[in-house]
């Protein structure tokens, strides 16, 4: 049976510290990932300096490596919808080793816009929005396809989020919408062993939300899956 491909999307804003160890946790992932797609909002500490120091480290050595020479981001490219422009970093035939490409945008977008970008530059079954500050757990992925290849009704879908600070506390487990139609981190600041049932939810949080390429498709309105538009 062919496997579901899947991206990651991740956009960074002076995120030097934490993306390192976000792309670890990308890579130790039990269901391979085609495509990793890193879209920096013009940070100032260097990210998107990290992001190729940490791949051109991960591959040094490998004789299956291919590096394409560095480009500058074409301007106009970032304000269309068109992902043509890019720092493509490297390629390795391994199917578990998924290909990085580094947008480096001008000014800061904004996270739907970045987004955006990357979604229009991949073309895989599923993509994992995911901020640079979580770490998933290795089995993240695989569980999340598990679920939505079981019903085709599922568009998105989440784990459950802790607390980078405390482990043992809940971020999110998904978004519920209150009567005056505010939404809400289903969990938040609860005990994590109180939420390991799964279940339907409102909408997911875009820290580390799956979502069908079918349903991006289905819902975009003039070619952009709209932050707005997330939590369907």
């Amino acid at each position: 049976m062919k496997l579901k491909t899947v991206s990651v999307h991740i956009v960074t804003y002076n995120s030097a510290d934490d993306i390192a160890e976000c792309l670890s946790a990308v890579l130790a992932q039990d269901y391979p990932v085609k495509k990793i797609v890193v879209v920096d909002n013009a940070s100032t500490d260097g990210s998107a300096e990290k992001v190729r120091a940490f791949y051109h480290e991960l591959t040094q050595g490998s004789a299956r490596m291919r590096i394409d020479p560095l480009h500058s981001v074409d301007a106009a490219a970032i304000s269309s919808n068109t992902a043509a422009s890019a720092n493509y970093v490297g390629s390795l035939e391994s199917p578990y080793i998924p290909n990085l490409v580094l947008l480096e945008n001008e000014h800061n977008t904004g996270f739907a816009p970045a987004h955006n970008q990357a979604i229009a530059g991949t073309s895989t079954d599923y993509v994992l929005v995911l901020n640079p500050d979580l770490t998933l757990a290795p089995d993240y992925i695989s569980r999340l396809v598990a679920r939505m290849e079981a019903d085709s009704r599922i568009g998105s879908a989440t784990g459950k989020l802790l607390l980078k600070a405390d482990h043992s506390l809940v971020d999110s487990t998904g978004l519920r919408m209150n009567k005056a139609r505010r939404a809400f981190d289903r969990g938040a600041g609860e005990p994590a062993d109180q939420w390991n049932e799964s279940g339907e939810v409102f909408g997911v949080s875009g820290a580390a939300a799956m979502y069908s390429r079918r349903m991006i498709e289905d819902i975009s309105v003039e070619g952009e899956f709209r932050r707005g538009l997330f939590c369907l």
